[in-house]
């Protein structure tokens, strides 16, 4: 007799099997991916980690965009406060330049723009995460420059040792020489020496660099050095062009005068002699390249160090301050590169920059008319753009463009992400109701199967108390 359970084996397979099937789907619905292990697809799997990469490689392109645009709008408010500025300005060059009032009133007005100048050179120094915001640039209408002074006095005093003393006896062979040096910043300007050294003579010489571009030769004042008047060389110079002098006595309350009631120099004789001229009206109030004994060259343009020598054998005394202008070189600010694209363009974003009008004021009308020639620009036949101009439409439009493809790049890796996680959930999330149904189909399918099983173990008690009951017994 055969007491095998067939159904409860068939029964207990299918609550296998379903069980099986049922696993994946609560996995999925857990955490709402359809591929949790390799070996649910591998090649979904594969395609997964690869659309994460680019994806996160898109984020990085993304985030770097994104810090740029705020690069540019830091850049742009900025250049906004600048515009503030000038339209202040502007307004305060008008009022200055308004006949009916004087100097005095003038100053008002000055001293206000002259703060707006300093906010417009604190602003030219803003950082964005340590990167410049703007070069030194120099404005649209002209090149920004600066005033430079420089005093040589304290070199030029014949109370200190001689630089160089004389060994020996002093002649003009053999004098001492008091020599100071200063770098001035600029190759261009504006040296006045006053010089007396009585009527033994002194010699002068300017250098540029080695180059020497000044000599007065042995020149002779008057008297002694202390009791007579200085004589006065305006000498100008500069990079391509020739070296002038002006000769101009000076009268500092010494006995005599520098011209005497009849017109004539005092010491004219002498003055004449060593300048080569024959009349005052011919040495008085004019410029030379070269004149007597004075020599001149042309300055070489190839140092900004100036040197100021004084060959004496006796006392003299001299003095000697320089001006000129500095014209500002724009900052050497590198571009911002920025990768644009997942192509590894890349896009150069230039720093800008603007004026800070240095070196001008409203100390007379002259000046604010200057100014407002600077802001507004200048008419005529040809008309030149002024700096508020070059702000709005040059300056803050570059800007603006920046923005504007900044914004354009930015919207298009954010649409093409969009499709990438598109396209990475249809392979990897799970379909939750396709899911919740596969999930209560065998759930069923375990529950049916375990009430058949329950049943086929019950029956089986049954079958095998009767099959073990002997014949005969109470039970049969």
């Amino acid at each position: 007799m055969q007491l095998t359970n067939y159904g409860f084996l068939e029964s207990r397979g299918n609550y296998l099997a379903a069980q099986a099937k049922y696993t994946q789907p609560m996995e999925r619905l857990s955490t709402g991916l359809k591929i949790n292990h390799s070996r649910d697809d591998a090649g979904a799997l594969g395609k997964v980690a690869l659309q994460r990469v680019a994806s996160t490689k898109l984020g990085v392109l993304r985030t770097n965009l994104q810090n740029a645009l705020s690069y540019a709008n830091v850049q742009d408010n900025a250049l906004e406060k600048v515009g503030q500025v000038y339209d202040r300005m502007a307004i305060l060059a008008h009022q200055a330049a308004d006949f009916t009032i004087d100097d005095h009133s003038r100053s008002g007005f000055d001293g206000e723009f002259q703060m707006l100048e300093g906010q417009l050179a604190e602003i030219l120094k803003e950082k964005f995460n340590g990167i410049s915001l703007f070069t030194k640039a120099t404005g649209c209408t002209e090149p920004e420059v600066i005033e430079v002074d420089a005093n040589f006095n304290a070199g030029l005093n014949e109370t200190l040792p001689p630089t160089i003393p004389a060994v020996g006896a002093k002649t003009q062979a053999n004098p001492d020489r008091w020599i100071t040096t200063q770098d001035v910043d600029t190759t261009d300007g504006t040296l006045t020496l006053d010089v007396n050294g009585g009527g033994v003579s002194e010699r002068y010489i300017v250098q540029q660099g080695s180059t020497t571009i000044f000599d007065t030769g042995w020149w002779a004042t008057q008297g002694s050095a202390y009791t007579h008047d200085f004589d006065r060389f305006v000498i100008d110079f500069g990079a391509g062009k020739p070296t002038t002098f002006e000769f101009i006595p000076q009268d500092t309350g010494g006995s005599g005068t520098f011209v005497t009631p009849n017109g004539t120099l005092d010491n004219e004789g002498k003055y004449l002699a060593q300048l080569g001229a024959t009349t005052t009206a011919e040495l008085l109030g004019n410029k030379y390249t070269g004149k007597g004994q004075v020599v001149t060259t042309p300055a070489p343009g190839d140092s900004t160090e100036l040197t100021i020598e004084v060959q004496s054998t006796s006392l003299f005394q001299a003095s000697a301050d320089f001006k000129g202008v500095k014209i500002v070189e724009p900052e050497e600010v590198p571009a911002l590169e920025v990768v644009i694209n997942d192509e590894g363009e890349i896009a150069s974003f230039e720093a800008l920059g603007f004026s800070r009008l240095s070196g001008t004021d409203l100390s007379t009308r002259e000046n604010a008319q200057a100014v407002l020639e600077r802001l507004l620009g200048k008419n005529g036949e040809a008309t030149e753009h002024g700096e508020i101009h070059c702000l709005v439409n040059g300056q803050r439009g570059d800007v603006a463009n920046s923005i504007r493809r900044l914004e354009l790049e930015i919207g298009r890796l954010e649409d093409k992400t969009i499709s990438g996680e598109k396209s990475l959930s249809r392979i990897e999330d799970a379909d939750m109701a396709e899911e919740a149904t596969k999930f209560a189909k065998q759930s069923m399918k375990m529950e049916m199967a375990a009430n058949i099983m329950s049943r086929a173990t019950r029956l089986t008690d049954v079958l095998l108390q009767l099959a073990t009951q002997r014949v005969g017994g109470s039970n049969l």
